[in-house]
This record gives structure tokens, C-alpha cells and sequence, in this order.
């Protein structure tokens, strides 16, 4: 299912797609490392990066 979801996007995004770095950029911010901190008792800096793209890949409604 995701693999499908993943092959059919077009081959032109990629992680230079400027709409998705502007959104891991804007939630590079102290209150949702916090939030993070708290939901993964504790959060280092490679699990806050994962955190972001984990939320960013949650689309809007999260």
C-alpha cells in the first residue's frame, strides 16, 4: 500500500521539494521539541528530526 502510494508520485519530488523543506525548516522550533520530548520521554536531536518528518508526513490534519 505506502510502496504504491510512494511509486505512483510524480519523480520530481524529492526531499529538495521546497514546499517540504520550508515545512521541516518551520517546525524546527522549541515548543514542538518539547512536544516531542514529551511523547518519546526524551528526544535527541536525530529523534526530533525524525519527529518532524514523521509530523510533516501526517498531512495537515495532525
Amino acid at each position: 500500500m505506502l510502496l504504491d502510494r510512494l511509486c505512483s508520485w510524480s519523480r520530481s519530488w524529492s526531499w529538495t521539494s521546497p514546499s517540504l523543506r520550508g515545512r521541516y525548516d518551520r517546525a524546527y522550533t522549541w515548543d514542538l521539541w518539547g512536544a516531542a520530548w514529551v511523547l518519546l520521554d526524551g528526544a535527541s536531536d536525530d529523534a526530533f528530526d525524525f519527529f518532524r518528518c514523521w509530523l510533516i508526513g501526517q498531512g495537515r490534519e495532525v
